[in-house]
């Protein structure tokens, strides 16, 4: 049996403030190495997947099962990572305006270190306010897209310019690569579906256990399955058989049962495999290692 100790809610939201702290780190991880080298498209894939890996995992050992509260936090961490990344990328752009601001008026020795940070910080501003119109983060987003976004080549020496429109149309794409591959990934198996309310533990994937493809013991393999004698119904099964067929399926969690499925195939009119449930059942862990034990290879 698993231990499914559930924590307190206090520790549950300090995991996902955890996570969203990495994505924090992540934003501004990629906005130091962009001043280097950026992959168009490719960046944001591998940072949604990162992204999506870390917040999975504390959506699974924190047992969050909410569907509104897992998109919300895919969403805020999608938010997160691209509003960190554009922020210290902006940090950076004054640091390096100051810095070459700080190397001519050390030359001339006139100013304090406090008057040169001031002056620096005023002449960005007001550089910005002449380009875009706002200063601060504001006029450096639309001055940065005022300037257009370059990919095509590694390095930003690239000459592809997407001018301004488009850079903001690609500066929506990589937001949305991001969180959609973060959204797709917590939502995919971490549902009230998949969750067992009785052990409070995840609901593996259904285990395909093996098949049978002679109809004339269909009805023999439900019976021994329905009066448990699992000796007899592991050795009609193989792994791989051909349609029509009947497929058996676990399920498992954290309890002493495992839920048994079997599924009957055949060919539709349009001769395509079709699907049908016909019996559903619920048998022990020692039932079910059991029955492995008898599937033929």
């Amino acid at each position: 049996m698993k231990n499914n100790k559930t924590l307190s809610l206090p520790v549950s939201i300090l995991y996902v403030f955890f996570a969203l702290f990495i994505g924090f780190i992540l934003g501004a991880a990629v906005a130091f190495i962009s001043d280097f080298f950026y992959f168009a498209f490719l960046f944001p894939i591998l940072i949604g997947a990162t992204a999506a890996w870390i917040l999975g995992d504390v959506i699974k050992t924190r047992k969050i099962r909410s569907k509104p509260l897992i998109i919300f936090l895919s969403i805020l961490m999608g938010l997160i990572i691209y509003g960190t990344y554009h922020v210290v990328s902006y940090t950076n752009f004054r640091t390096q305006a100051k810095s070459s601001f700080v190397a001519r008026a050390e030359e001339e020795g006139t100013l304090t270190n406090q008057e040169i940070f001031d002056l620096s910080k005023e002449i960005v501003d007001f550089s910005l306010i002449q380009e875009t119109g706002e200063s601060g983060f504001l006029g450096y987003i639309l001055f940065k897209a005022k300037v257009g976004v370059s990919i095509g080549k590694v390095f930003r020496s690239s000459k592809l310019n997407l001018g301004s429109f488009f850079t903001w149309i690609y500066w929506l794409i990589e937001f949305l690569l991001i969180t959609g591959i973060v959204l797709a990934s917590t939502t995919k198996d971490t549902n009230s579906e998949l969750f067992c309310e009785t052990c409070q533990d995840w609901i593996t994937l259904k285990e395909h256990l093996g098949g049978i493809d002679e109809e004339s013991k269909f009805q023999d393999l439900q019976d021994f399955i329905q009066q448990k004698k699992f000796n007899e119904a592991g050795q009609l099964l193989k792994q791989a058989v051909g349609v029509p067929s009947i497929e058996v399926y676990a399920k498992s969690c954290g309890c002493d049962t495992v839920d048994i499925k079997l599924s009957q195939t055949s060919f539709d009119i349009n001769n395509d495999v079709a699907w049908r449930d016909i019996l559903n059942t619920t048998i022990s862990l020692a039932q079910l290692n059991e029955f492995k034990q008898n599937i033929s290879a």
